[in-house]
């Protein structure tokens, strides 16, 4: 059963465009030019419960654009999306309390209190039960191995512990919640070693569906689906023998969706 359904999703922006210097400055306040830019262009793909989805491409791809449609943070230009029943950008409560969307920067650990006191907190606002709290928590401190960090201020931790502390926050309270969905984001990211590996495998076993964005040299974390966003054409595209760990591919190139299959006919389409 499909949780994610994308169907012809756009997403273009109208953006002031002058030239430089006090004269085109003068004349936009009396006759602005705009341009438009195409973020996103009819991409239509499905994810499965217990999928992993890995987006891979370049800075301004639209992979970042795709996510922010799908947990309803912007309104599409065109096409329609499904996530859990529910379409995202009506931001329905009972949505909202089904997601989470994890991303560079955007932390939600505080900052001058100890790490564990963040997730204390993060668990009573989803009025997660304290016993189950505590042993979701035990669980994640052992697979993402940040056990030694819990009694420090979050300042105090370097940006790869602070993005392990974010996934463990964020996943505390998914397992009671929701068990449906794993989002992350390239910045800050830490390699995946021992357990970390199990880490990612365990809520893949738990029935998560998740939209993963990464850079392209971190497809190792999948075993799944990939969703290639490539600004260029053919020559651009994925290189399938990078794609070796999973078993489908989605290609884009300049925001459109030229191949859905597994990774051995894209090699083909590729050589062709």
């Amino acid at each position: 059963m499909a949780q994610i359904e994308v169907e012809q999703l756009s997403k273009t922006y109208r953006v002031p465009e002058r030239q430089s210097g006090l004269r085109a400055a003068l004349r936009a306040l009396l006759r602005r030019r705009h341009t438009t830019v195409e973020a996103v262009r009819a991409i239509s793909f499905e994810v499965r419960e217990g999928e992993i989805v890995g987006f891979l491409g370049p800075n301004g791809a639209g992979k970042t654009t795709t996510l922010k449609m799908l947990t309803g943070l912007l309104h599409p230009s065109a096409g329609t999306a499904r996530v859990l029943g529910h379409t995202p950008w009506r931001r329905e409560r009972e949505y909202l309390r089904q997601i989470s969307l994890l991303m560079g920067q955007r932390s939600q650990l505080m900052w001058d209190l100890p790490v564990m006191d963040s997730f204390q907190v993060q668990l009573a606002v989803y009025d997660v039960p304290r016993t189950e709290g505590k042993r979701t928590l035990d669980e994640l401190v052992e697979l993402l191995d940040i056990r030694d960090v819990l009694g420090k201020p979050t300042r105090t931790l370097s940006l790869g512990q602070r993005m392990k502390c974010e996934i463990a926050l964020h996943a505390a309270y998914w397992k009671y919640v929701t068990r449906r969905r794993l989002r992350g984001d390239k910045r800050g990211s830490f390699p995946l070693k021992g357990s970390n590996w199990f880490a990612v495998d365990s809520l893949d076993e738990a029935g998560w569906a998740g939209v993963l964005k990464l850079l392209q040299e971190q497809h190792r974390l999948l075993r799944e689906t990939v969703a290639g966003f490539a600004p260029g054409r053919w020559s651009s595209a994925p290189p399938g023998s990078k794609l070796r760990y999973a078993d489908q591919v989605i290609g884009v190139a300049f925001h459109d969706i030229y191949h859905a299959g597994q990774i051995q006919t894209l090699k083909a389409l590729q050589r062709s």
